[in-house]
């Protein structure tokens, strides 16, 4: 996460003395207070001390490095935990898309279209007037290409 002026962080992640109540009761931050709570970390007034052992020591060129194990961050909130491994994102991503997959034949089947009812005669009749699908599509052929022609009046 980079830090910049406009990064924003929860009251609860600081010590009780950190903050100060208006007359309004609003919470407010005292001057030069530092966030020092967090589930991955306790809080340690006095510096810390770096002990050298075996898993903490490594070489670079010859050089003895330190590096500091420094335990993942446990997740407060949404924006401290890890994000999932690019195999969880995939998962779940081919996931989303076969839920979509499966919405949209759904909704196919719920559209209003004449190819929902062109197997009953009743149906045609009652939505179209024509006795049955067949004399239906025989009349909408027949206009098709005289339709495509057409223009509506009064637009210019």
């Amino acid at each position: 996460m980079q830090i910049n002026t406009y990064t924003k962080l929860c009251s609860e992640h600081f010590l009780p003395d950190c903050l100060v109540k208006t007359k309004t009761g609003i919470t407010k931050l005292k001057q030069g207070a530092v966030p020092t709570v967090f589930a991955w970390s306790s809080f340690r007034p006095e510096r810390r001390s770096v002990v050298r052992t075996a898993s903490n020591v490594s070489t670079d060129h010859g050089v003895s490095v330190l590096s500091e194990e420094t335990p993942p961050p446990h997740p407060d909130h949404e924006y401290a935990a890890l994000p999932p491994s690019l195999q969880d994102q995939l998962e779940e991503a081919r996931k989303t898309i076969a839920d979509q997959e499966t919405l949209i034949a759904e909704l196919q089947q719920q559209l209003f279209g004449v190819s929902n009812f062109q197997s009953d005669d009743k149906q045609i009749s009652f939505y179209t007037g024509f006795p049955d699908y067949a004399t239906f599509k025989a009349v909408f052929m027949a206009l098709q290409p005289t339709a495509e022609n057409m223009v509506e009046a009064g637009i210019s």
